[in-house]
């Protein structure tokens, strides 16, 4: 994910960070985190938008997916 060398074989660390089971939850939560404190500096957007697990996340702060139905869908795509 972060960087390959295509002369190493990958190692079992380089072969979890790939592992969408242990991934898909920590990137949602990273995307989503500035939602909370944007109002508090006066960002309020008029859209969102995203792609693939982005998705999740645009659906979720624009009020289409709560957040936990949006955790639950993350966890049950990771599997």
């Amino acid at each position: 994910m972060l960087r390959r060398d295509e002369n190493t074989e990958d190692s079992a660390e380089a072969s979890a960070l790939d592992d969408t089971a242990w991934l898909n939850q920590p990137l949602f939560v990273v995307e989503y985190a500035p939602r909370e404190p944007a109002p508090r500096m006066g960002i309020r957007p008029h859209a969102v938008l995203g792609y693939s697990l982005g998705e999740y996340v645009a659906a979720t702060i624009a009020g289409v997916l709560p957040l936990d139905g949006a955790l639950a869908l993350v966890a049950g795509r990771a599997r």
